[in-house]
């Protein structure tokens, strides 16, 4: 390949596709990268497909290499992978594990194919970076048959987890593989993960994004018993699906809205079902980034980013106040993600 790479990125989220372009992105150290171009397409509707023609027609030229997030990657695929017509088809049976973000970003990689047929595409899973879970903190206490055949704890939002790890190094001056760093990524979907020495040790979210800390939309942890009990007084499974993934979390229990920010104003002025829904929220995320901290020998820093995590007062609050209580109290460092950088480095390494 020749020296300069040009990499288009593509990141579907549920209802935006990113786009940027990176020209040799350059390595996993200092300061990242800006892209030379970078933008945001409105997806509403599930029309990924459509905004990627939007991007596709001012993007196309030159570009070597495309970095696809896939949310969920399956058993099968677990590290940043060339797409083949085998690897398209494990990402097809993959997708209902993730169904607010695996079909976005399948309609997004066959547009971008049939646009840019000689670029070679790679698959980046957002699972990747959990693949160094020990089988302690992966498996379910069920059937020894489960973890065995791949139903197992896999872990989501690794770009962003990698980012502040890295991140973290740079800010406090000291190599990733000396630090233990509890990294929270709170957008619309949350996940807090405990980073030993760079690598992943625990997360909150399991074989699907839906487990762990209360969402925008999703409901986070939910005792297994009473999901079998909706099932068996008349809830059926899509159901059941829909209301864990789109009827849940803020905007379930508030009954206004998926914003964090929304739902914080109207909490504050008395509305009780919205206070509920910020203090379920803060309770979950104090909690789990508290056992994210016992799965590390030691806590240098805990992390902040997404879009809630990056802007939001109350959570920085709530997050310094549990550091407060810790050993040797660790920074609370408010960082934006940066994704695309991290993605532009995986395919570039895919391709090599």
């Amino acid at each position: 390949m020749a020296h300069t790479v040009k990499v288009l990125i593509l990141n579907a989220g549920s209802g935006t596709l990113k786009a940027a372009v990176f020209t040799d992105p350059g390595g996993p150290t200092g300061e990242p990268s800006d892209p030379g171009w970078s933008s945001t397409e409105a997806a509403a509707g599930g029309r990924h497909g459509d905004a990627a023609a939007r991007i596709l027609d001012r993007t196309v030229d030159d570009v070597d290499v495309v970095a696809h997030r896939i949310v969920h990657g399956g058993t099968e695929i677990i590290e940043p992978t060339v797409v083949t017509s085998e690897v398209r088809a494990a990402l097809d049976d993959a997708a209902p594990l993730a169904p607010i973000h695996g079909p976005a970003a399948l309609a997004v990689l066959d547009a971008a194919k049939r646009a840019i047929p000689d670029a070679q595409h790679v698959a980046v899973p957002d699972t990747g970076f959990h693949r160094t879970m020990p089988a302690q903190a992966a498996a379910y206490a069920g059937p020894y048959q489960w973890f065995e055949t791949g139903l197992r704890r896999i872990g989501f939002h690794g770009l962003a987890h990698e980012y502040a790890a890295h991140r973290a190094a740079f800010v406090l001056g000291r190599p990733a593989e000396t630090l233990g760093v509890v990294s929270c990524h709170l957008g619309g979907g949350c996940s807090v993960a405990a980073v030993d020495r760079g690598r992943s040790v625990d997360t909150t979210m399991g074989f699907t994004p839906v487990d762990g800390l209360a969402m925008a939309t999703r409901s986070g942890a939910v005792d297994p018993g009473l999901l079998i009990h909706l099932l068996r007084t008349g809830t059926n499974v899509d159901e059941l699906d829909d209301t864990i993934n789109h009827r849940s979390g803020l905007l379930g229990l508030s009954g206004r809205s998926a914003d964090f920010t929304e739902v914080l104003e109207h909490a504050a002025t008395g509305d009780d079902r919205c206070k509920l829904a910020i203090d379920v929220y803060l309770h979950r995320l104090r909690t789990a980034t508290g056992a994210m901290a016992a799965a590390l020998d030691g806590l240098d820093a805990i992390v902040v980013s997404g879009g809630v995590g990056e802007r939001c007062v109350a959570v920085h609050d709530e997050l310094r106040r549990l550091s407060a209580t810790l050993r040797d109290e660790p920074p609370v460092l408010i960082e934006a993600a940066r994704e695309d950088w991290v993605l532009a480095l995986a395919a570039t390494a895919a391709v090599e």
